[in-house]
C-alpha cells in the first residue's frame, strides 16, 4: 500500500467511512488505518506528527491492538 497522508483520500472516489480504526500487516507494511468524522485540528497534528504509543490487551477468547495519540487522542 502507498504511504497515506493525514487528511487525503483513503480510497479514490470514496469519501465516507465509518469512524473507528483498524490494522493490518502485509509484505508491504504495517497499515493503522484511522478514520474520525470532522476531526479536531489537535488531533490530526497528532497523528501526522506526534508519537504514537500501542498497548497489547489479552483477553480469555479475544485480542484487542490499543494505541493512543498522546493526550488528542486516548486508548
Amino acid at each position: 500500500m502507498a504511504n497515506l497522508e493525514v487528511g487525503q483520500p483513503y480510497a479514490v472516489g470514496r469519501t465516507n467511512w465509518p469512524e473507528g480504526a483498524g490494522y493490518s500487516y502485509a509484505a508491504d507494511g504495517h497499515v493503522l488505518s484511522i478514520f474520525i468524522r470532522s476531526p479536531k485540528k489537535r488531533a490530526v497534528e497528532a497523528i501526522r506528527r506526534g508519537k504514537c504509543q500501542f498497548a497489547l490487551v489479552i483477553g480469555p477468547d479475544i485480542f484487542f491492538l490499543m494505541h493512543r495519540f498522546g493526550r488528542a487522542i486516548g486508548w
